[in-house]
C-alpha cells in the first residue's frame, strides 16, 4: 500500500465507513494521517450511544480540529418505542444533555445536523403524554445554539434542564453537570463564534417557539454571513387520539411566522440553498405565503442569492406561487437565476371542500426599504375557522365552501421553461418519506442495490437460520446464548438503519432509485455509499393533483396518484375527469422543460470547457 500516491488514498478513504478508517490508522504513519482526516470529519452525538466517544473527540486537541460535521440525534435506542399517550414516556439520558455543551469545542465545524423524533407536541394534550415535548426540543436547540454562538448565561444563572425534561431517577450521569462545574466557563471570552455554513434539522416541531427564535444567540447564528444552506424537515403533532392535525392552531402560527423567524430577511438574503419539507401537506392549509419572505420589489428582496430550492409536500394552489419562484428566487445570485429546483411530492390543488368562508382579505407587508406592499389572500381557509372544531362539527354540510383550482401542470411548467432561463436541474418525484422504508434505503446505500422494504425481516430471518445451523452443529452451545447474539445483531442493525430515516429533505439531489430495477443488479458506479436515495421519478410520482375535504378522515387530503381511493362523488365530477384528461398535455410540458433544462446545462458545460 505504501506505493500508492496520496491522491489514491484520498479517493479510497473518502468512501470507507468510519470504523474501517479508524482501523486504517494503525497501518503506518503516512496512511494514518489520511485515514484520520476522513475518520473524524464527521462525528455523531446520539442519545442511544456514542456520548462518551463524542466527548473524547471534543477533548482531543488534534482530533477536534479535523471535525467539519456534527450530527446530534435524540434517538435513545431500539428498546424504546416512540408514540403518543404511552404509559412510560421516552427519557433521554442526562449525559446526552451534558455532552451537548462540548459542541463549543469544535472550531472548524461547518455543518450541523439536528435530529428529533417525528412525535411532537406539548407536555399533554387532553391528558396524553408526548415523548419529545416542545420544552425538550427547545432545551436541545437552545444549548446547541448557545454552543455555536459561544454565548452562555452568567455563572450564577445555571441552566436548569430539569425544568424542561424529566430523567430516570437512577440516572445521575457521569459527565460534569452544566454549566456551573467549569466546562462552560473556561476562556469563553477568547472564543470566537463558530461559523456554520450548513444547518439541517430533521423533525423540527411545527410550533413557533419564541423562546428560541427571539433569543440573541439564535439570531446571531442564523444571520451570520457564513450560513448559506438551511434544510428543514418540519413534523407535526399527529395524535389521532385527540384530533386531526389540520385543526391545531400551532401549525398555522408556525407557517405565518416563518418569514420572521427561520426565514427572516437577514437570513433570506444570504441563503444559497434552501430545503423546506413538511411531513404533511402545507402551503394552502396551513397557508405559507412566500411573498412575506423578505418582501419587496428590489434586487435584495425574496431569496435573491438562492441557487438551489427544494420543497417537500408543498401544495400549489395560486398563480402567484408560480410567479414567485420564477421571479423572486435567485434573481441576484450572479448566475442569472435559480439553478436547481426540486419538488418532492408537491401537488396542485385542483379542488377543495372546507369550512367557510374562505379568506377574502388583503394583507400588507413592509419591505426593508419601508415600502408598503399589499397582497391578496383570496382563496385560503381562515385559521379561525379551521381551528374551531366545534363549529366545524356543528355546521351543516350544506354550509361547506368549495375551492376550485385553476392551475394545470402544463401551464406551470411552460411558464418556468420560458422564465427560469438559468435553471440547470429540475427534478419532480417522490422521496422516501415513510420511516418504514428507511431500511430499504440503508440497504440500497450499503450494497448499491434496491431491495423491498421488508428486507429487514428477511435479513433477520437469515440470521436466525444461521444461528439455528450453528446450534445444530454445536449442541454444547445453549440456545439462550445464541438467541442473545441474535438480539444483539438485531439491535445493531436497527441502530444503523435509524440514521437513514427522516432524511428526505437532505436526499433530494441524490440518485433516484431505478424505475425498473432488477433485484441483485447494481445501480452503477455513480451511486456511492455516502449518498442517500433520491426521489423516484416514475410516472405516478410526478405531475400530481390533490383534493382536500374537511369532512374526510383520518386525513382530509386525497392524492389518487398514491393509489388512494377518491370518493365516488368526486370521481363523477366533470372537473375531476377534466384534470385526469390533462395528463398527456402535462407530460408534454414536463418533457419540454426537462429537455430545455438538459440542453441549457449541456450548453453551459461546453461553454465553460471552451473557456
Amino acid at each position: 500500500m505504501e506505493s500508492l500516491p496520496d491522491d489514491a488514498y484520498h479517493q479510497i478513504f473518502a468512501y470507507l465507513p468510519q470504523q474501517t478508517l479508524v482501523g486504517c490508522r494503525l497501518l503506518n504513519r503516512r496512511i494514518a494521517e489520511v485515514a484520520t482526516y476522513y475518520a473524524f470529519q464527521r462525528v455523531r452525538l446520539r442519545a442511544a450511544d456514542g456520548v462518551h466517544s463524542f466527548v473524547n473527540v471534543a477533548k482531543s486537541e488534534s482530533l477536534r480540529q479535523r471535525v467539519r460535521e456534527i450530527t446530534i440525534d435524540t434517538w435513545v435506542g431500539p428498546d424504546c418505542t416512540y408514540g403518543y399517550g404511552k404509559t412510560n414516556t421516552v427519557r433521554l439520558p442526562r449525559d446526552f444533555f451534558r455532552a451537548l455543551a462540548y459542541v463549543r469545542f469544535f472550531p472548524h465545524l461547518s455543518t450541523l445536523n439536528l435530529r428529533f423524533s417525528e412525535y411532537c407536541g406539548p407536555d399533554t394534550r387532553n391528558g396524553l403524554a408526548v415523548d419529545e415535548t416542545w420544552d425538550l426540543r427547545y432545551l436541545v436547540l437552545d444549548i446547541v445554539f448557545r454552543c455555536v454562538a459561544r454565548v452562555w448565561p452568567e455563572a450564577h444563572r445555571p441552566l436548569r434542564e430539569e425544568n424542561y425534561v424529566s430523567f430516570d431517577r437512577h440516572d445521575r450521569g457521569t459527565l460534569p453537570p452544566l454549566p456551573t462545574e467549569g466546562i462552560l466557563l473556561n476562556d469563553d471570552e477568547t472564543l470566537e463564534p463558530i461559523h456554520l455554513r450548513t444547518l439541517t434539522v430533521s423533525n423540527l416541531a411545527d410550533f413557533d417557539d419564541r423562546r428560541l427564535t427571539d433569543s440573541d444567540h439564535f439570531k446571531q447564528i442564523m444571520t451570520s454571513k457564513s450560513l448559506k444552506s438551511i434544510k428543514l424537515l418540519v413534523t407535526e403533532e399527529s395524535n389521532r387520539g385527540t384530533a386531526t392535525p389540520v385543526y391545531f392552531a400551532d401549525k398555522y402560527d408556525f407557517c405565518d411566522n416563518l418569514p420572521s423567524t427561520w426565514l427572516a430577511p437577514e437570513i433570506a438574503e444570504n441563503l444559497t440553498v434552501l430545503s423546506l419539507f413538511f411531513q404533511n401537506y402545507w402551503g394552502w392549509v396551513p397557508k405559507m405565503d412566500f411573498r412575506a419572505v423578505n418582501p419587496g420589489k428590489g434586487r435584495a428582496s425574496g431569496l435573491p442569492n438562492l441557487r438551489v430550492l427544494a420543497l417537500g409536500h408543498y401544495v400549489f394552489s395560486h398563480e402567484w406561487q408560480i410567479d414567485w419562484i420564477a421571479s423572486m428566487v435567485g434573481h441576484d445570485n450572479g448566475l442569472g437565476g435559480l439553478q436547481e429546483l426540486y419538488l418532492d411530492e408537491c401537488p396542485i390543488l385542483w379542488q377543495a371542500r372546507t369550512a367557510g368562508p374562505l379568506d377574502q382579505s388583503t394583507k400588507t407587508y413592509v419591505s426593508q426599504d419601508g415600502d408598503i406592499i399589499s397582497r391578496s389572500q383570496n382563496g385560503y381557509p381562515l385559521k379561525s375557522m379551521m381551528t374551531n372544531t366545534v363549529l366545524i362539527a356543528d355546521a351543516p354540510l350544506s354550509e361547506r365552501v368549495q375551492f376550485a383550482g385553476s392551475l394545470h401542470w402544463s401551464d406551470v411548467l411552460h411558464h418556468w421553461a420560458d422564465h427560469m432561463t438559468a435553471l440547470r436541474v429540475f427534478k419532480m418525484g417522490q422521496g422516501c418519506w415513510s420511516n418504514e422504508n428507511k431500511e430499504s434505503k440503508w440497504r440500497t446505500i450499503q450494497t448499491y442495490e434496491h431491495r423491498p422494504s421488508a428486507a429487514v425481516m428477511s435479513g433477520l430471518q437469515s440470521a436466525v437460520n444461521d444461528i439455528r445451523l450453528k446450534h445444530d452443529r454445536d449442541a454444547q452451545v445453549p440456545w439462550s446464548d445464541l438467541a442473545g447474539g441474535l438480539e444483539a445483531k438485531k439491535k445493531q442493525m436497527l441502530s444503523q438503519i435509524q440514521s437513514f430515516g427522516d432524511t428526505t429533505h437532505l436526499d433530494y439531489d441524490c440518485p433516484s432509485p431505478s424505475a425498473r430495477h432488477v433485484p441483485g443488479t447494481p445501480y452503477g458506479r455513480e451511486f456511492l455509499p455516502r449518498l442517500g436515495v433520491g426521489m423516484s421519478v416514475r410516472d405516478k410520482h410526478i405531475l400530481q393533483y390533490i383534493h382536500f375535504d374537511i369532512d374526510l378522515g383520518p386525513t382530509p387530503w386525497i392524492n389518487h396518484h398514491r393509489g388512494e381511493n377518491m370518493p365516488a362523488i368526486i370521481v363523477r365530477l366533470e372537473r375531476f375527469r377534466t384534470y385526469i384528461g390533462e395528463r398527456p398535455r402535462d407530460m408534454l410540458a414536463y418533457n419540454h422543460l426537462q429537455g430545455t433544462v438538459s440542453w441549457r446545462a449541456k450548453t453551459n458545460k461546453n461553454s465553460q470547457t471552451a473557456a
